[in-house]
């Protein structure tokens, strides 16, 4: 899990890095696609590490969690892009439920 974190944080380092284009400029366009490539690509792989049979057996490499990568992107993007933070609800916000009936 700390390993986690270490790449989660070198990532993150990485994309503001790469995408602040200066004068409190992102490439959000750019950020955008990014995340869109690496949520597709977080829930559709599969890496296969291990594999045997009658004439032999093969193994396979670790792959670099995608969803690290998105989270790190969502994070930089809920950041520096205005439109991308949901907003909250408004305070003094009182759910109305007396439409429906109650019954015991």
């Amino acid at each position: 899990m700390a390993d986690d974190a270490l790449k989660y944080s070198a990532v993150l380092q990485y994309l503001r890095r790469y995408y602040y284009l200066g004068n409190d400029t992102w490439n959000l366009v750019a950020l955008k696609a990014l995340a869109t490539e690496a949520f597709a690509s977080a829930t559709d792989e599969v890496a296969i590490v291990n594999t045997s049979s009658e004439l032999g057996s093969a193994g396979g490499i670790l792959k670099f969690d995608k969803a690290i990568l998105l989270a790190a992107i969502e994070t930089l993007l809920a950041e520096v892009d205005p439109d991308n933070t949901p907003h909250a609800p408004s305070s003094g916000y009182i759910p109305d439920f007396s439409q429906r009936p109650v019954t015991t």
